[in-house]
């Protein structure tokens, strides 16, 4: 199969979506992580606007919880959080 156009996809088959080491599409099994870049920082814009659109309180303890306190943050959704929430807090 080869390359999988996911945005967790990393080189030699990695996974940073999952908590398995390897792609599991580059065995032809389905993945309901698997979304292309572009699909994927579509849903970080969905999703922020409407965690800004929460009370004050509810947005910064999601933005502590998932951007400072995650071992592993997405970097993608981290820097639209990190974006929007200048403007929130």
């Amino acid at each position: 199969m080869g390359k999988v156009n996911c945005f967790a996809y990393h080189g030699a088959g990695a996974c940073s979506a999952t908590n398995v080491s390897r792609c599991v599409r580059l065995k032809g099994n389905k993945c309901v992580f698997c979304k292309t870049p572009e699909q994927y920082d579509a849903e970080c814009e969905q999703s922020v606007s409407r965690i800004a659109s929460l009370d004050y309180n509810k947005c910064k303890y999601i933005y502590e919880k998932y951007c400072l306190k995650n071992e592993k943050p997405m970097a993608q959704f981290k820097a639209v959080m990190e974006r929007e929430i200048k403007n929130i807090l």
